[in-house]
């Protein structure tokens, strides 16, 4: 390394909370993280000697210590691949894992699971942990809070994130059609003879699949020429987050009926009782509908109305793109986005009409 001149450093306050991170040191020097992780294993190679002597600077004025991803962007391969989700308990997620196994369990490649709980500051802290394992690849839920940091990884190893809208350059993206599933779920709710229909969320930030639901769902709204109905919770206050919904219901006038539908079947899991016990007759006073298909949702009585997302085709394409890099070495599918549809499915839960095909849907 690059010997730096003490005198250089006068006047520089070194005072720091946090860890320094190879990223810390790359935006320092003004160059990227790939550029001070080949410094760093000295591979000077088209590498300028002002470039090395700012590199060397920035790790002495910061005073870091190589890890994390200094030691994840590497040569050789650990067959390992890391999967990170916001809530491993969500079933779109159970069921994207246990695919990616499946697809890997004959390869040679092992994952690793971790979840984040939408923390973005614990989302960055287990991704720099991971790249200290030295994995191979990476699939993400994130909330996209740390998107420069994604895309210093994406220039190494291949990423695809999924369920999320992504406009990180060299990540590949799997999602599904929110916004058009959203929208024929309110639609056919209000097709169904439902004068009403209450939108359950969480607040949906920048997390593009809550965006992409809201809209369809006011898009089905502003079609049936009915006002939106929203009531944000959060699910990190289960009690406060019941009871406004509890508080919401007994203002509601029996007269027409109205549908619940909640953005997703963690939030319907959370509210269920509150929904329940609330007094109305289910589906003829009041409807259920949610996104997801966790197997509970036919144990309930009535069975519950729902979006199934194809998540095993998720799953499916998530580990060829990535293996198609790994063991190609290519990675043409960097950068682009595959979007696969959805489907509503029609169950107990809002037939207050006979005939489902009146909607242009059908039980799966």
């Amino acid at each position: 390394m690059s010997e730096v001149n003490p005198g250089e450093l006068e006047g520089v306050k070194n005072v720091r909370l946090k860890k320094t991170t190879i990223h810390d040191v790359a935006e320092l020097a003004n160059v990227s993280v790939t550029t001070v992780s080949r410094y760093l294993n000295q591979r000077y190679d088209a590498m300028s000697e002002e470039t090395r002597h700012r590199i060397a600077k920035a790790i002495t004025t910061l005073n870091y210590h190589p890890n994390a991803l200094a030691r994840g962007l590497k040569s050789q391969k650990s067959r390992t691949i890391a999967v990170v989700v916001v809530d491993i308990r969500y079933s779109f997620c159970l069921s994207v894992i246990r695919t990616l196994s499946q697809m890997y369990a004959f390869t040679g490649y092992s994952l690793i699971v971790s979840e984040t709980n939408g923390n973005p500051a614990l989302e960055r802290q287990l991704l720099e942990q991971l790249l200290s394992q030295q994995i191979d690849a990476l699939v993400l839920q994130t909330n996209g809070e740390n998107d420069a940091f994604i895309q210093d990884i994406a220039r190494v190893i291949p990423v695809v994130v999924v369920d999320r809208s992504s406009n990180v350059s060299g990540v590949t993206n799997i999602v599904t059609n929110n916004f058009e599933s959203s929208y024929v779920l309110t639609k056919s709710l209000f097709d169904q003879g439902y004068h009403e229909v209450l939108y359950i969320s969480e607040s949906p930030g920048r997390i593009s699949t809550r965006l992409e639901r809201l809209d369809g769902y006011r898009h089905g709204c502003a079609e049936s020429n009915r006002s939106p109905w929203i009531v944000y919770v959060n699910r990190g206050q289960p009690t406060a987050m019941r009871r406004e919904v509890q508080s919401v219901l007994q203002q509601v006038p029996r007269a027409l009926p109205f549908a619940v539908y909640t953005a997703n079947a963690l939030l319907l899991l959370d509210v269920y009782p509150v929904l329940r016990d609330a007094g109305f007759d289910i589906p003829s006073q009041m409807g259920l509908a949610t996104f997801d298909e966790p197997d509970w949702l036919e144990l309930v009585t009535p069975s519950i109305t729902h979006v199934y997302q194809p998540t095993e085709e998720v799953g499916i394409l998530t580990a060829n793109t990535i293996l198609n890099h790994l063991e190609k070495d290519t990675n043409k599918q960097a950068g682009k986005k595959h979007v696969l549809k959805s489907k509503l499915v029609l169950r107990d839960s809002t037939r207050i009409i006979a005939d489902p095909e009146l909607f242009g849907t059908s039980d799966r």
